[in-house]
C-alpha cells in the first residue's frame, strides 16, 4: 500500500459526506443558524438602492461578480460550508473552484429511482454525490441573477406581487434575486420550497436575514405537498417537473395555490428519463401541459409537447 494514500472517509473537504436528514434535523430551516450574513456590504446596498435605476444596479452587478471585485456570493458559501456543513476552511474562492469540480465529476453517476415511493426519491436527491448540487448553484449564482424571470412579475401582473412561491427552489435563485434588488421595504413575502435537500438547506440558512422569507420543506409524509391555504400572486416552477415522480399532481396543487389573477412561471424541459429527470416527468408531460392548457392563459411562450420549453408565463382564466 502506498504509505501516502489512506482510505476515503469524510475528511471535510474533497470528501465531504453529509447526512442530510440529520442536517435537516439539527439545523432545521425555519430556525436557520446565524451566520452573521446581514445583507448590508456596500454593494448589497448598491444593487439594492432605490435611487438608481434598475438596469444601472444590474450592470454593476454583473460586472462586479465577473470581475471578482464582488465575491459576497462566496462569503455566504464560505460560512455555510465551514459553520453548517463542517467543512474545513476555504482560504479564497480558488479552492471553491476546485472543490466545484470535484464534486462535479462524483456526480455523474447519479441517478434516481424508478418509483413512485416519494421515501425513494428523497433518498436519491440525499445522496453524498449530489452536493455537487450545491457547489453548482452558488457557482451559477456568482455568475448569474434572475432579473430576467423577476421582470415578468412587473411586465403581467394586474397590480403589485405580495405573495410568491418559488417552488421547488434548490437554493431558490430567483428569492435570492428579488433579495438582492428588491429587499424586505418593497412589502412582499417570499415563499421558498424544495425536498430537505442541501441546496435547500443553504437557501434557508443564506437568507435567513430577511424576515420576509419563509422556508417551507416538502415532506414525503405529506406526498410533497405544501401544508398551507395561502393563495399566492406568483408561483415560480423551474427546472422542476422533469425531476419529479408526479408531476401532474403538483401542477394541479400549485394552480390550486395561486391566487385569481395570479402568474405561474415555469419552464418544463424534454428530457430523456435519466440521471435525476424521471420517467414519470417524460411520460406525464403531456397530460401536464393538457392541463395549463385547459386552465390556463398563456402570456408568454408556449406549450410544446415535441420539444423542451422554456420561460412559460400563464395566467388563470
Amino acid at each position: 500500500m502506498d504509505f501516502l494514500s489512506s482510505a476515503q472517509a469524510s475528511n471535510g473537504f474533497d470528501n465531504l459526506v453529509v447526512d442530510v436528514a440529520e442536517l435537516h434535523r439539527k439545523w432545521p430551516v425555519d430556525r436557520p443558524a446565524e451566520l452573521g450574513l446581514d445583507w448590508k456590504s456596500p454593494l448589497e446596498r448598491l444593487y439594492a438602492s432605490p435611487f438608481l435605476p434598475l438596469a444601472t444596479r444590474n450592470l454593476a452587478w454583473q460586472v462586479l461578480r465577473r470581475v471578482r471585485l464582488d465575491l459576497t456570493w462566496f462569503e455566504r458559501f464560505r460560512r455555510y460550508w465551514g459553520r453548517v456543513l463542517g467543512g474545513r476552511p476555504l482560504w479564497g474562492v480558488e479552492d471553491f473552484y476546485f472543490l466545484r469540480n470535484i464534486y462535479r465529476m462524483r456526480f455523474q453517476s447519479a441517478t434516481v429511482p424508478d418509483t413512485q415511493e416519494h421515501a425513494r426519491h428523497l433518498e436519491a436527491w440525499q445522496r453524498p454525490e449530489v452536493l455537487s448540487h450545491l457547489f453548482h448553484s452558488a457557482y451559477k449564482e456568482s455568475l448569474q441573477n434572475e432579473l430576467g424571470v423577476v421582470r415578468r412579475l412587473q411586465q403581467y401582473s394586474s397590480r403589485t406581487p405580495r405573495t410568491l412561491l418559488e417552488f421547488g427552489c434548490g437554493s431558490a435563485p430567483i428569492t435570492t434575486t428579488l433579495c438582492e434588488f428588491q429587499p424586505a421595504r418593497s412589502g412582499a413575502h417570499f415563499w421558498i420550497s424544495d425536498i430537505e435537500t442541501v441546496p435547500f438547506h443553504y437557501a434557508a440558512h443564506k437568507l435567513a436575514a430577511f424576515p420576509n422569507v419563509h422556508p417551507m420543506p416538502l415532506r414525503a409524509e405529506a406526498d410533497f405537498r405544501l401544508p398551507i391555504t395561502e393563495k399566492f400572486d406568483a408561483i415560480f416552477c423551474m427546472t422542476v417537473l422533469e425531476h419529479l415522480q408526479e408531476p401532474l399532481a403538483t401542477i394541479e396543487h400549485l394552480a390550486g395555490l395561486l391566487a385569481p389573477g395570479g402568474l405561474l412561471l415555469f419552464d418544463y424541459v424534454k428530457s430523456d428519463a435519466t440521471g435525476l429527470d424521471t420517467r414519470a416527468g417524460l411520460e406525464q408531460r403531456p397530460a401536464v401541459l393538457a392541463f395549463v392548457r385547459e386552465r390556463f392563459r398563456i402570456l408568454e411562450g408556449q406549450l410544446n409537447e415535441a420539444e423542451g420549453m422554456g420561460l412559460t408565463v400563464v395566467t388563470p382564466r
